[in-house]
């Protein structure tokens, strides 16, 4: 039976990943904390920093996904920017040289993410990263980490750097988006002509398995994860549409957006902040994935069908 391994099991697209390596009959040793149970993973007890956990985890395995990451949504303090760099920097380092010295010689998966791209420009895998957050900082750095690796010979392994991901039970921007309309208001920013590249999660999972299937050929390769390249106005229609509610448009010139999505703020007191949705989808974040898609094994989930899907789940989760 094949094995491998993954960190970061506990979260949004480890979960997943779980249950379709479960679905295919793999077996996964899972580095997890706190005594977590996660189904049938053989559960590793760790920390992607502590050195003897990671190369217990990686044991004997054929793949190593690693997903774990610090990802910090609001203000950082220094505690936060310090744990985001041991986490996201330090944390790789340590999985590398267990990988290194593994005798299995397992196959890295990293999954680090658009965030490294400069914000507003269209990009593949070609673009000059320049992050502008500590969190795609991080990950760029941890990337440098695992090619130089690789590059040297003493790992084999890939570099995914998806877009915004969703599916059903996902945190973040979408999950704020799908939050906004059905308060029956969207603040439409220049028209809701941005646009946004979205992932459906089963996107990355396709990926993983993709590069996978094609080891020899994907190492020391970087792929973009992308699904479908949305402006505002089309993921708002569709959300709306699949919450059954007619929203009311407000427009809104992109130089007072965040002027008025503060009084927005004050006046309606939503449970999602209205401002921090118009800083996030001001601009265009459009990621370019032709290099994956270019791998047989890959498949593209049906992105309007999967946005449908998240914006009932949601529902079900508010009213239970």
């Amino acid at each position: 039976m094949s094995r491998w391994a993954v960190t970061g099991a506990s979260g949004f697209i480890g979960r997943r990943l779980l249950a379709d390596l479960n679905g295919r009959g793999i077996e996964v040793q899972a580095l997890v904390r706190g005594g977590r149970q996660l189904g049938h993973a053989i559960a590793i007890p760790g920390d992607v920093r502590d050195e003897m956990s990671l190369r217990e985890l990686v044991r004997g395995c054929e793949v190593v996904v690693h997903l774990a990451a610090f990802v910090h949504h609001g203000t950082m303090t220094e505690e936060d920017a310090e744990e985001c760099r041991s986490v996201n920097v330090d944390g790789t380092a340590r999985l590398v040289r267990a990988i290194a010295d593994e005798g299995s010689k397992p196959f890295l998966v990293f999954i680090s993410s658009a965030n490294v791209y400069p914000p507003g420009v269209p990009a593949d895998e070609e673009t000059p990263p320049q992050p502008s957050t500590l969190y795609g900082e991080t990950k760029w750095r941890a990337e440098g980490l695992v090619l130089d690796a690789i590059r040297r010979g003493e790992i084999e392994g890939t570099v995914l750097r998806p877009a915004m991901v969703f599916g059903e039970g996902a945190p973040g921007n979408l999950a704020r988006l799908i939050a906004m309309v059905r308060r029956r208001v969207v603040l439409d920013v220049n028209g809701g002509s941005q646009k946004k590249t979205i992932v459906p999660v089963a996107n990355v999972i396709s990926a993983i398995h993709a590069v996978v299937s094609n080891r020899e050929a994907s190492s020391g390769r970087i792929y973009n994860v992308g699904g479908a390249v949305l402006s505002m106005r089309e993921l708002t229609e569709l959300i709306a549409r699949a919450a059954g509610v007619h929203p009311l448009h407000v427009p809104v010139p992109g130089g007072l957006a965040r002027r008025v999505a503060r009084v927005a703020d004050r006046v309606l007191r939503p449970s999602v902040s209205f401002e921090r949705l118009a800083l996030t989808y001001m601009t265009d974040a459009i990621i370019l994935d032709d290099r994956i898609r270019r791998l047989p094994e890959f498949t593209c989930a049906d992105v309007p069908a999967e946005i449908a899907r998240t914006v009932l789940a949601s529902g079900r989760r508010a009213s239970g």
